[in-house]
């Protein structure tokens, strides 16, 4: 899971970092420590997420933030949107692209 906008549990921003408790390395094993400087709070943001083999590389406004490799990321899957209820928070998308590459 890359996040996006504030962690519920942990009340900062973690936007870009790896939410993957079941790796054992702790509920964010891969966190972008630089994200608030690099994002605009009140505009528009680009997020790319590369997912090749085991790794997952995430970028945020042109700059990488988080390159994370694991063996528990699975060859397939579905990919989702998630939106925890009874939050104060909107999130808007546009120029969303899924991307295969053979």
């Amino acid at each position: 899971q890359v996040n996006l906008g504030n962690s519920i549990s942990q009340r900062v921003n973690r936007t870009g970092s790896i939410y993957a408790p079941q790796d054992g390395k702790g509920p964010y094993p891969a966190v972008a420590e630089n994200a608030h400087e690099i994002m605009n709070p009140n505009g528009w943001n680009h997020i790319r997420v590369q997912c090749q083999g085991k790794e997952i590389t995430v970028t945020l406004n042109g700059r990488e933030v988080v390159n994370y490799a694991t063996d528990n990321l699975p060859l397939r899957g579905p990919i989702g949107i998630q939106v925890h209820s009874n939050l104060d928070m909107e999130i808007k998308f546009r120029n969303t692209r899924i991307l295969e590459k053979g």
